[in-house]
């Protein structure tokens, strides 16, 4: 019941905009991806995907939700005709109706998303032509909340049914195998570092974000000898529908603190001044990608440019130089909140390595994943040298009480 009466506010309070504003420190962001959360979807194409968004404010915007239990999927309403929500009592009866229709396993349809991006277009496409609604009296177990819904007026839920034909059934099929082939080479990891977290870096007047990002790069260099092309992603939302840029983490900076680190004959003063330059670096990099002064995106607009215009710009993007400067080893994310969980993105992104962590108090959360079977990048063994790494720079910053900076 609790649950019934969440789900309408859960889903229209960012549709409405009513969402409170998220604040990047004292900057509040745009929040129009969070309103459109609930309310969009992408369609897959041979060429382009389609982007849909259904405001639930314009006049005939969808009142309805889509569950899946156990493969099946229905749809019922969660709006009155006067958008208002439907009360929790009649969501639950909706709720209990599907659970009682999805005893058993349906047809696993979702596994056909899993396809490269072409053949999942096609494969929509053929789906669109042999689905139909269910009427509620066809469905079996309905006596009793049938009767509810009849009594009430309300439209009960209506089952989405999927005509399989044998070139379905073999996509479905195929798609399994393709899922379980690239489960036997994917690595993946979570782990919490509790040694320290965020306060220990506060009070030594580190930024968390760039000691980690550090970290990683010095990770990287101890197993493999070389650094490694590390991107962050750096959020633009402080400015009117504002996405994403990227930033090159490795600098000069943290290459000579990394150097400095290994080298017996300097001071550990001396190691923890550099270590705060390249914090410093990182920091300043990061803003000047928020102010929208970062180049990623815009060189990656110029490239499609010069290709829909048809213009030749092959000097510069067919370069081996920047050829190699894209080809990235590793993604290094931070995330907010408590919790976070093991992200796929490498299934695409194949030879690249995905981090994402957040920061507590007193401890860190880390998720790793990656291709093993297309990347150097062992994820346990690289793990577990980025956490023997920041305990190194823990035992450095202790080592100095609070050099100038």
């Amino acid at each position: 019941m609790q649950l019934a009466e969440h789900i309408p506010n859960i889903l229209l309070t960012p549709c409405r905009h009513e969402y409170p504003p998220i604040k990047m420190g004292k900057q509040p962001i745009c929040m129009d991806q969070f309103f459109l959360a609930f309310s969009s979807c992408r369609i897959p194409g041979r060429i382009v995907d389609t982007f849909y968004s259904h405001r639930v404010d314009l006049p005939d915007a969808p009142r309805h939700i889509v569950v899946i239990r156990n493969n099946h999927m229905f749809k019922f309403d969660i709006l009155e005709p006067d958008k208002s929500p439907l009360d929790a009592a009649s969501i639950l009866k909706q709720l209990e109706y599907i659970v009682n229709q999805t005893d058993d396993q349906g047809p696993p349809i979702g596994l056909v998303t899993a396809h490269q991006r072409t053949r999942w277009a096609d494969l929509y496409s053929k789906m669109k032509e042999v689905l139909r609604w269910l009427k509620w009296r066809e469905c079996k177990k309905t006596e009793r909340l049938s009767s509810y819904f009849a009594r009430s007026g309300l439209t009960c839920p209506q089952k989405l049914k999927f005509v399989l034909s044998e070139d379905l059934s073999c996509a479905m099929a195929e798609a399994g195998k393709n899922i379980d082939h690239i489960l036997g080479y994917f690595g993946a990891q979570e782990r919490v570092f509790s040694s320290f977290g965020k306060t220990f870096l506060q009070s030594h007047k580190v930024a968390h974000d760039g000691f980690v990002q550090t970290a990683v790069q010095m990770t990287y260099w101890r197993i493999f000898g070389k650094f490694p092309r590390v991107w962050e992603a750096v959020s633009l939302q402080r400015f009117k529908l504002g996405r994403l840029d990227h930033i090159r983490t490795v600098t000069s900076e943290t290459t000579a603190f990394i150097k400095l680190f290994h080298d017996e004959n300097v001071q550990s003063v001396d190691k923890v001044l550099m270590l705060y330059k390249a914090v410093k670096a990182h920091r300043k990099s990061i803003y000047e990608a928020q102010m929208g002064h970062g180049i990623e995106r815009h060189l990656f607009g110029l490239q499609r440019l010069a290709e829909e215009e048809e213009i030749d710009a092959s000097d510069f993007y067919d370069d081996p130089s920047w050829k190699k400067s894209s080809s990235i080893d590793i993604r290094v994310t931070t995330m907010q909140g408590d919790s976070i969980r093991a992200v796929y993105s490498p299934m695409i992104l194949k030879s690249t390595v995905l981090m994402w962590y957040s920061f507590n108090p007193d401890f860190m959360r880390f998720s790793i994943t990656a291709r093993e079977d297309k990347t150097e990048i062992d994820v346990n063994e690289f793990l577990e040298g980025l956490f023997v790494c920041m305990l190194d720079l823990k035992d450095l910053l202790e080592s100095v009480l609070h050099p100038k900076n």
